[in-house]
């Protein structure tokens, strides 16, 4: 009779567990805030989802920088440091590249962008672990983790030599 009991616990407790969020999900729902004329209080935020890597290297460039601009002088998740709430709305393309890419695409103020997420999911959740930007010039991708950490590592070399 444990045993039965047990076992409906324990499917009943999985029943009620929250699904996690997948990949495209998650994404969908950043650029949800950008297709309003202005940012709720609600909305998701890309810290919400980044990994714990990506949210030491954003606090690392918050902290570095003190009152003035670090290495991040934009909204990466726009591609700009304003954006046109109709515009994205128009054209946003979301898309699952795999299991561990989404590709965002879209024009802001009419300026193409690409932006590709990429996840490292576990059974619970998934979190952003790099952004990847495209040049608008050349069309390359470069990776924010390693753009921001060779700035961030400048900014601790020009501090430590003054």
């Amino acid at each position: 009779m444990k045993k039965y009991l047990l076992l409906a616990l324990a499917l009943s407790a999985g029943a009620f567990a929250a699904p996690k969020e997948s990949p495209e999900q998650i994404v969908r729902k950043l650029y949800d805030a950008y297709q309003q004329p202005s940012v709720q209080e609600n909305t998701a935020a890309f810290e919400d989802y980044a990994s714990a890597e990506l949210k030491a290297l954003l606090a690392k460039d918050e902290q570095l920088a003190g009152d003035e601009i670090g290495c991040i002088d934009y909204d990466f998740v726009i591609q700009g440091q304003d954006y046109d709430a109709e515009n994205i709305k128009r054209t946003l393309k979301i898309k699952t590249l795999d299991n561990n890419r989404v590709e965002a695409k879209f024009q802001n103020f009419d300026t193409p962008a690409t932006v590709i997420y990429q996840f490292a999911c576990t059974e619970n959740q998934c979190q952003i672990t790099d952004l990847l930007e495209e040049n608008g010039e050349t069309h390359k991708f470069k990776s924010l983790k390693e753009s921001l950490s060779a700035c961030l590592a400048e900014m601790e070399k020009n501090a430590s030599s003054k």
